[in-house]
């Protein structure tokens, strides 16, 4: 290992199913639950009715992890647990359009974990501990739930029923070990004209490191919780978010949130996010119980409970994000009061605290004053695939302790691999923390010894992993168009609004100039009015020679900076500039192709991601969007991640990250490349037709504009 502590996760994606489940078989783990048994029983009866969506819509996935994880703690060997898995997970397209399911199941056995007979502080936390203080195997369902959807895009209700893997803002089940833990309930969820109003209701869970399909919730003392409701609403508006959520586990703790975020660009390529976040916890009856036992006279005592009558506490969270190209860097602030916070909704809930200072620790004890700072980068213009993130967190002033500190320095970084070994990627995670401080009030000396006293942890993971659905089409083509038409009039005005790309020979045929031309018009009109830009466009022709390469190659410096101040044009010296340094790219496709225009004609389409990525790589401000709008204004076939577009991807979930990362790059590649075909039309088209049929554009066609809803 590169640390004296850490830890490692290997996972590989396979369309086949050809890996041994040691003894498990897919139709053992169904036995395990009456809706595993219905959910087959469905499967049975939908492919007798052989609905297309139902089938074109379902995806599968076959993961492989390897996961090693050691620490050390106080100059001793705390945890050093290596473990493998292989999780299978299918999800159905909607039968009728109404109804589907998914299901996750997984096996995981030890490969040499140390327990607590070996010496080590700490036993498996992936795996269960056996009576001979052995780790034993798991296998069993995460997830396997119904689903339904109802309504349109102006009023819609999406619900689950059965066991899943849940993240709300109050409640999450946790995803930190080799298989996920999940929760029993059901879900309901409506968007009303852009508001999200959902309720969750949970009766039962299943622990990260058991087989079991549910257990009962309970408390410390082995009391049974009834149920753990949650209600929230969510909104968001031009780069403006709000959420409000409040979490009720009967009988034991109330959690409240809420939290309000702002995005906006400040220039081209760069960003700032901003939100804060508040949330409040109090006790909720008497089932809510705090551990009294001083563990410093009687180290190897049980645990002593007793109620904890009018516990409560409280945290601010304070966050700003500034992104420029492919990095970030973050500051964050977080102030706790009241009361240590309790994120836990019933013993064995490891908790939602919905803090950004929520790392390896949390830094959340009564009164504690904490500040981190962060970066980031994505390298993939230089080393594709290569991602860093990095923290630092300090934390001080918790009641009851003198001279008191928490400190944590943290790294993440990712390594997706490409071309043979596409699917497979590595990961390495650190975190080094440290703690001190004396305590001033008795109470406080069991917390003292839970934050490792001085020499903490080094904390070390390592990952490959890749989940590959078969199927990233989140509908099928026909659903798509069908809805479009709906929406826009029926299929013959649909068909006005769709402009197809020129042919090859006739962008073959566009001389180099024009391409410079439209490079150069579309990098004045990001953020900015595009029609002040057009308006001015006939003095950008005349001052600069018709955008002209050879000429624009060899004009000097000074001459650059004169044009960059005729009022005529829009006086921004920075896209000036770059109206010579993509000269400089055309020159040198020029010399290795012949011409740009015949480079661009070459291109393949299935690919076009390809396209956009050297344009952002070889050329000057062609990031983003930009690239991509230039590219279809003159006529190349391309779609465009507008607004509209986006916003259909994530609610399909063909992406879940940024749409800059390549995860994200290839996935929606891949999604226009089966939709393409299925169709046979090209993807300006295709492009255009998910925008009709999703998002904001309820206007006539001769309102729609081409910048937001391409």
């Amino acid at each position: 290992m590169l640390f004296a502590c850490g830890s490692a996760l290997l996972s590989i994606t396979t369309n086949k199913n050809n890996i041994p489940w040691s003894g498990y078989t897919i139709m053992k783990m169904l036995k395990k639950s009456a809706l595993s048994v219905a959910v087959a029983a469905a499967l049975g009866a939908t492919a007798a009715q052989a609905d297309n969506s139902f089938v074109d819509d379902s995806s599968l996935s076959v993961t492989y992890k390897n996961y090693f994880w050691e620490s050390d703690q106080s100059k001793s060997n705390a945890r050093e647990e290596w473990v493998q898995a292989l999780v299978a997970d299918y999800s159905s397209g909607y039968y009728a359009d109404i109804i589907g399911f998914d299901i996750q199941a997984g096996f995981a056995n030890d490969i040499n974990s140390k327990t607590e007979d070996d010496g080590y502080s700490w036993g498996t936390t992936n795996l269960p501990t056996g009576d001979k203080g052995n780790a034993n195997d798991i296998a069993g369902f995460q997830q396997a739930y119904l689903k339904a959807k109802f309504g349109d895009d102006d009023l819609n209700l999406h619900a689950t029923y059965g066991v899943k893997k849940r993240g709300l803002e109050t409640y999450g089940d946790s995803g930190s070990r080799i298989l996920n833990s999940s929760s029993y309930g059901a879900d309901l969820a409506a968007n009303v004209y852009g508001v999200d109003l959902y309720a969750t209701r949970i009766t039962a869970a299943s622990a990260r490191n058991a087989s079991a399909f549910k257990n009962d919730l309970e408390n410390p003392e082995g009391e049974e919780i009834d149920n753990i409701t949650i209600f929230g609403a969510a909104y968001d508006f031009n780069g403006l978010g709000i959420v409000v959520e409040q979490a009720k586990s009967k009988d034991y703790l109330k959690k409240s949130f809420a939290k309000v975020s702002y995005s906006f660009e400040i220039a081209d390529n760069m960003s700032i996010d901003l939100d804060a976040r508040y949330s409040k916890v109090k006790e909720n009856g008497d089932l809510f119980l705090e551990d009294v036992q001083d563990y410093d006279a009687n180290p190897d005592g049980d645990a002593v409970y007793q109620h904890a009558d009018g516990y409560k506490s409280a945290y601010t969270n304070l966050n700003a994000t500034l992104n420029f190209g492919n990095a970030y860097v973050g500051l964050s602030y977080n102030k706790t009061k009241d009361g240590d916070y309790v994120n836990s909704l019933y013993d064995g809930d490891h908790g939602t605290y919905n803090s950004s200072l929520d790392q390896w620790e949390g830094f959340n004890y009564e009164d504690e004053k904490a500040y981190m700072f962060s970066v980031g980068y994505d390298f993939s213009d230089h080393v594709p695939g290569l991602s860093v993130d990095a923290w630092y967190v300090n934390g001080e002033d918790a009641k009851g302790f003198d001279n008191f500190k928490q400190k944590e320095l943290g790294a993440y970084v990712n390594y997706d691999f490409s071309g043979k070994l596409e699917g497979l990627s590595l990961a390495w995670y650190h975190s080094a923390y440290r703690t001190s401080g004396t305590s001033t009030d008795v109470t406080r000396d069991n917390t003292l010894g839970a934050l490792y006293d001085a020499d903490v942890n080094r904390y070390v993971t390592l990952v490959v992993r890749d989940i590959r659905v078969i199927n990233v089409q989140a509908e099928s083509y026909q659903t798509i168009f069908e809805r479009a038409c709906e929406r826009k009039g029926g299929e013959q005005a649909l068909e006005g609004l769709l402009s197809k790309p020129l042919t090859h020979k006739a962008l073959a045929q566009l001389g180099d100039d024009r391409y410079l031309a439209e490079f150069t018009r579309k990098v004045f009109q990001s953020g900015f009015v595009w029609r002040v830009v057009d308006n001015k466009w006939p003095a950008f022709e005349e001052l600069f020679w018709h955008f002209n390469i050879d000429k624009l190659l060899m004009m000097p410096d000074e001459m650059l900076e004169r044009k960059a101040a005729d009022p005529r044009i829009i006086r921004h010296l920075k896209k000036v500039w770059s109206i010579r340094e993509n000269a400089i790219m055309i020159s040198d496709v020029q010399r290795e192709h012949g011409s740009f225009a015949t480079f661009i004609a070459d291109w393949p389409t299935d690919n076009i991601i390809g396209l956009w990525q050297y344009l952002k790589k070889h050329g000057a401000r062609l990031g983003g969007n930009t690239g991509p709008y230039a590219l279809r204004a003159l006529g190349k076939d391309t779609f465009i991640l507008s607004r509209d577009v986006e916003g259909y991807l994530r609610a399909h979930k063909v992406i879940d990250g940024g749409t800059s990362t390549k995860r994200s790059q290839q996935q929606i590649q891949a999604f226009f490349n089966q939709l393409q075909e299925k169709s046979g039309r090209s993807l300006s088209e295709l492009s255009r037709l998910v925008a009709l049929s999703s998002g904001d554009n309820h206007i006539q066609a001769t309102q729609i504009e081409e910048p937001a809803h391409a």
